[in-house]
C-alpha cells in the first residue's frame, strides 16, 4: 500500500497532486497502475473526497492520469504522452508568448543535439529508415500529394529522434513535430523539394558520422524554414491591404 501524508495546506488539491507526482518520480507508481479509490485516498490523506476529486482532475488535465468510468474504472497512471506538451506550445505560440524566432532557435538547438546523438547511436537500419522517409516525401511531391509529403517529412524528424535511443529527446521531438505539423498546415503546403534536398544533406553527414556538418546542415535547413514562416507572418498581417501578395506568400516546410 502506498504511504500518503496528512495534508496541511490551503490548496489541498495541489498538495494531493504533488504527493502522487512524488510517488511517480520515486517509481512507486508506474504507467498502468491504478490509484486507490477516491474514498480510500481521502481517508489516507485526511481530506475530503472533493479535494481528492479535484486533484485527480488536475492530474488528468496534465496527462498524468486517466479517469475511467464503470465497474472497472478509476484513476490510472498514463504512459508518456506528448499531446499536452504540444498543446501548451501551440497555445504559447497562438497567444504570442513565444515568437516563431524563439521557437526556431529552440528547435535548432534541440535538433542539433538530436543529430549529434544520432551520429553516435543510429544503426544502419535507422539510416535506411531516414532515406525511406525522404523517398516517400519525394514520391508524394511527384504526384502532388502535399499532405503525404508533409507527413513523411514530419516522420523523418521523429525517426532521427528515435535513432538517438534517448526517450527524452523522442518525447520532445514528438511534441515539437505535432505543433509544427499544425503550423505548416495552417499556413499552406510547401510545393517544392527544398526541404527534401536539405535533409538529404543531413543524411549524407549522418552516414559519415560527421556531427559538425550534420548539425550545421540541419541548422541551415531550419533557418530557411524560419524565414518562410516569417515571410508568411509579415504577409498575413498585411493581407487586408494586399490579399494577392498574402496568397502568393503562403508556404510551409519541415
Amino acid at each position: 500500500m502506498l504511504k500518503f501524508e496528512s495534508v496541511k495546506t490551503k490548496r489541498v488539491s495541489d498538495e494531493i497532486a504533488e504527493q502522487i507526482r512524488r510517488h511517480l518520480a520515486s517509481g512507486e507508481l508506474e504507467p498502468g497502475d491504478k490509484l486507490p479509490a477516491e474514498r480510500e485516498l481521502a481517508v489516507h490523506l485526511g481530506v475530503g473526497r472533493n479535494a481528492v476529486r479535484e486533484a485527480l482532475r488536475l492530474l488528468e488535465m496534465g496527462g498524468i492520469v486517466e479517469l475511467r468510468k464503470g465497474t472497472k474504472g478509476g484513476a490510472f497512471v498514463c504512459a508518456g504522452n506528448t499531446t499536452f506538451l504540444s498543446t501548451g506550445l501551440r497555445d504559447l505560440l497562438s497567444l504570442r508568448g513565444v515568437s516563431i524566432e524563439q521557437l526556431t532557435q529552440a528547435r535548432v538547438l534541440i535538433e542539433q543535439a538530436v543529430v549529434d546523438a544520432a551520429c553516435d547511436a543510429a544503426t544502419e537500419e535507422d539510416l535506411a529508415a531516414l532515406d525511406a522517409q525522404l523517398q516517400l516525401a519525394s514520391q508524394a511531391l511527384g504526384r502532388r500529394d502535399f499532405d503525404a509529403k508533409l507527413d513523411a517529412l514530419i516522420e523523418y524528424h521523429r525517426v532521427i529522434a528515435r535513432a538517438t535511443r534517448n526517450p527524452v529527446l523522442v518525447f520532445v521531438m514528438d511534441a515539437l513535430m505535432e505543433m509544427m505539423h499544425d503550423y505548416a498546415i495552417s499556413i499552406g503546403h510547401d510545393k517544392n523539394d527544398l526541404s527534401i534536398i536539405a535533409l538529404r544533406e543531413v543524411n549524407a553527414q549522418l552516414y559519415r558520422r560527421d556531427k559538425v556538418k550534420a548539425g550545421r546542415a540541419m541548422a541551415e535547413h531550419l533557418e530557411r524554414v524560419k524565414d518562410r514562416y516569417l515571410a508568411y507572418q509579415r504577409n498575413a498581417r498585411s493581407s487586408k491591404r494586399a490579399p494577392a501578395a498574402y496568397a502568393a506568400a503562403k508556404a510551409g516546410a519541415m
